[in-house]
């Protein structure tokens, strides 16, 4: 995965960050939801996925 030099607009208050390889998912602690940005335009996918509150950690696993 390549490095971005331009900030990406996120939820507030990002606590975690986890990646599939095409994605990267960051949970925003103080929204209660999780970005979703596709890692080869480094732009958000739709709207953030809403979770329970203040998500702080995020683990990706691949089956």
């Amino acid at each position: 995965m390549r490095g971005s030099s331009n900030p990406i607009p996120v939820g507030k208050v990002p606590m975690g960050i986890a990646t599939d390889g095409k994605k990267v998912f960051v949970a925003n602690f103080g929204d209660n939801n999780v970005s979703v940005i596709d890692s080869s335009t480094d732009t958000a996918v739709g709207q953030p996925w809403a979770v329970g509150k203040g998500p702080g950690a995020l683990a990706f696993i691949n089956l």
